[in-house]
């Protein structure tokens, strides 16, 4: 059962890019102080992490991506972290590949801000749903600012973050910047080969 900082209902629609816009996915996270299902008391994972100790590092993380610090979010990360995003189809594992995802992100979305609404815990996990505001460099566009709700899947290890699953409509993101996932997608696809050709020049 998670310990909650208040009821919350969060219904996160997925719209893959491999999909399409005209595909949707739905991810749906119910968090409630429910009662369990008699006969099977809920499974409570050991934890030497608190509530307030994984909402503060939450918070942070928050913030330095927020000024799209990447060394900054790399300290609070565990050195395996693993981080996925569903509705981008990308996941990444490793310090050293979280980080250049980031690169890549920070390129796609240059001014990115995320705000934490709402928490809720249970043993190393966290969820949090929110806000991001973002607006997508994409070659050739004009994007405006767009919002849209975000939910955030956080586990813990060793006093950091150790997963994290990042669920956000790219669907709604493309419609309310004016844009087409295959353009989106196309732009990330270009911030990739840019990162990859300023390593070659590096090497």
């Amino acid at each position: 059962m998670y310990k909650v900082d208040s009821a919350l209902r969060l219904d996160v629609r997925i719209h893959p890019f491999r999909a399409g816009i005209d595909t949707r996915g739905a991810v749906a996270a119910r968090i409630a102080c429910a009662r369990p299902t008699p006969g099977k008391p809920p499974v409570i994972k050991e934890s030497n992490v608190t509530s307030e100790q994984m909402h503060a590092l939450a918070s942070k993380l928050a913030r330095v991506k927020s000024e799209q610090n990447i060394a900054a979010a790399m300290t609070i990360y565990h050195p395996d972290i693993e981080l996925a995003a569903p509705s981008f189809d990308a996941r990444q594992c490793g310090a050293a590949a979280v980080e250049q995802g980031l690169q890549v992100f920070f390129a796609l979305f240059p001014d990115y801000q995320i705000e934490l609404h709402k928490t809720a815990y249970q043993g190393a996990t966290m969820l949090a749903s929110g806000q991001v505001r973002v607006t997508p460099h994409v070659p050739g566009q004009a994007c405006p600012c767009v919002s849209v709700p975000v939910f955030l899947e956080l586990e813990f290890r060793d006093a950091r973050i150790y997963r994290e699953t990042f669920f956000l409509d790219a669907g709604l993101l493309c419609r309310r910047a004016g844009i087409a996932p295959e353009q989106l997608r196309a732009a990330a696809a270009e911030a990739q080969r840019a990162l990859k050709q300023t390593e070659v020049r590096a090497c």
